[in-house]
């Protein structure tokens, strides 16, 4: 008997099976991931791009069909930015919900947020007050909270993909421009007090990712932020990052670089879950 749990972000969609444990906590088993890049196929109008409805419902049509060969007892699926923020929002709902066969709820930014610590200290509870910064494709969630308690939840709606879209389409590429939109979005923020800084969602993994690949550690600093970037700008090859992330990466790191500049974060590790976890708590009976 397995779970499924699906996450339908503003970048991609991603699918997840688990098994509970005796303990009463998930294990993964499975995962499926499409990119889908809503929040870059949205129109002047705020509505979602009938190209990119198409390819969520298909990635969706593909979900359900796996799903059926699983004995799976309960699933929940979830959006996020994009699709708490689209104007044609329930129309596009009511297709993904016929194309997954599943319904869909859409979380409000602070939900969001809460449910992003909840999934991360879920394994292992933050002994220390940490600070988990999660880069989406339309918002950035920022959470304060020590054991399983996060107690300073907030979520921006600035993403990897609204500031590659923005600052890195076609022949543009403006960090200095992208950095400052970003830290405009920071202003007037005041964070409690934090001793450790965890990322997760796919910026934080692709940079990773590519430190490991430059066998540069596993820590995320400012140093290194600006290394990438430098690379970013001269057209070299950055090992480790994968095509369908390239679209929105450049956004992604600018992100960082504001919020590591801003905060004075001195070193960033991964978090070892997230949103899906998260979910799975919460509405997992």
């Amino acid at each position: 008997m397995s779970y499924a749990c699906i996450d339908l972000g503003s970048t991609s969609f991603h699918c997840e099976l688990f098994k509970r444990l005796e303990s009463g906590a998930f294990q993964s088993l499975s995962k499926l991931k499409e990119p889908v890049f809503l929040r870059l196929s949205m129109d002047e109008h705020g509505c979602l791009s009938p190209s990119a409805l198409e390819r969520g419902m298909v990635c969706l049509k593909r979900f359900g069909e796996a799903l059926k060969s699983y004995q799976v007892k309960e699933v929940v699926a979830a959006g996020t930015y994009t699709l708490r923020s689209i104007m044609n929002q329930q129309w596009v709902l009511e297709q993904f919900q016929q194309a997954l066969g599943y319904p869909i709820r859409v979380l409000s930014g602070e939900e969001e947020a809460r449910l992003i610590f909840a999934g991360a200290s879920s394994k292992q509870p933050f002994k220390l007050p940490t600070l988990l910064i999660d880069i989406g494709g339309g918002s950035t969630e920022l959470i304060v909270g020590q054991g399983r308690e996060p107690f300073w939840p907030k979520s921006l709606p600035i993403g990897c993909a609204s500031l590659s879209k923005t600052y890195f389409d076609g022949e543009k590429m403006d960090f200095d421009a992208a950095i400052a939109e970003a830290k405009s979005c920071l202003l007037g923020l005041t964070i409690p007090s934090w001793q450790t800084c965890l990322g997760s969602a796919g910026t934080i993994k692709t940079l990773l990712t590519i430190l490991k690949a430059q066998d540069l550690g596993q820590l995320i600093t400012l140093d290194l932020l600006y290394r990438i970037r430098e690379s970013w700008t001269s057209h070299e090859i950055l090992l480790g990052l994968r095509e369908d992330r390239a679209q929105v990466f450049p956004g992604g790191l600018s992100l960082l670089i504001a919020l590591f500049e801003t905060f004075r974060i001195e070193q960033m590790a991964q978090a070892d879950g997230g949103l899906r976890e998260g979910l799975l708590g919460a509405f997992i009976s």
